[in-house]
C-alpha cells in the first residue's frame, strides 16, 4: 500500500520537470503520430528502466492502456494517461525489485 500512496503522491503531475520530460521523450517517440497503447507502454517501460517486465504484467498494463485507445501529442489527456501509466509501472513486482 506505501508503494501506491507514494506513487500516487510523488508522480501525480504531469508538469513537474521529470515527468514532464519522461513526457516529451515518449512524445518524441511518436514521431508526431498516434501511438497505440502497446506501444505508448513499452515506451514508459523503456524510459524507466529500461524495465523488462513478466508477459503478463505487460499485458495487464496494455490492457489498462486500451481504454484510452490511440494516444496523440500534445495532448493534457494523453499527459494524464502517461502519469497514471507510470505511477502503475512504478507499484510493480518488477520495478521494485529492479
Amino acid at each position: 500500500m506505501q508503494r501506491v500512496n507514494f506513487a500516487s503522491r510523488v508522480l501525480n503531475d504531469p508538469d513537474k520537470p521529470g515527468i514532464r520530460a519522461m513526457i516529451d521523450r515518449i512524445a518524441e517517440r511518436s514521431g508526431g503520430q498516434p501511438m497505440s497503447p502497446e506501444q505508448v507502454v513499452d515506451a514508459c517501460l523503456d524510459i524507466l528502466g529500461p524495465l523488462p517486465v513478466v508477459e503478463t504484467t505487460r499485458a495487464g498494463l496494455i490492457d489498462y492502456a486500451s481504454k484510452w485507445g490511440d494516444m496523440s501529442f500534445p495532448n493534457p489527456d494523453t499527459d494524464r494517461h502517461i502519469v497514471t501509466l507510470v505511477q502503475l509501472i512504478v507499484t510493480t513486482q518488477e520495478y521494485q525489485t529492479a
